[in-house]
């Protein structure tokens, strides 16, 4: 189950419009956030695919049909989450790897 802190998803709360989530950050819409990426990671159709963010060991669970990804660490921690542009999606799905490294 993936774990998210207040603190993470207030700072990645600049991407929850990709996860359907409009207005301001508030107690609201940071629980619809946090929901939101929840059921993400528990779409049959995403794809478990082991790889790096910024270097560091990390899970992501992407979405082919819609492009989302939502990244965790190793302890299954939420690092972050978004629609990943067309050369974002390539390297992923070939390399595990995003953000450099």
């Amino acid at each position: 189950m993936i774990l998210i802190s207040e603190r993470q998803l207030q700072k990645k709360f600049k991407h929850a419009a990709d996860f359907g989530i409009s207005g301001d950050y508030n107690l609201q819409t940071a629980t619809a956030f946090a929901a939101n990426i929840k059921a993400h990671v528990q779409q049959v159709r995403v794809q478990v695919i082991s790889g790096t963010y910024r270097t560091q060991p990390v899970t992501h669970h992407f979405d082919p049909k819609t492009n989302l990804d939502v990244i965790v660490d190793k302890t299954d921690n939420y690092i972050s989450g978004w629609r990943l542009n067309s050369f974002q999606v390539q390297a992923v799905i070939t390399t595990g790897k995003l953000g450099g490294g």
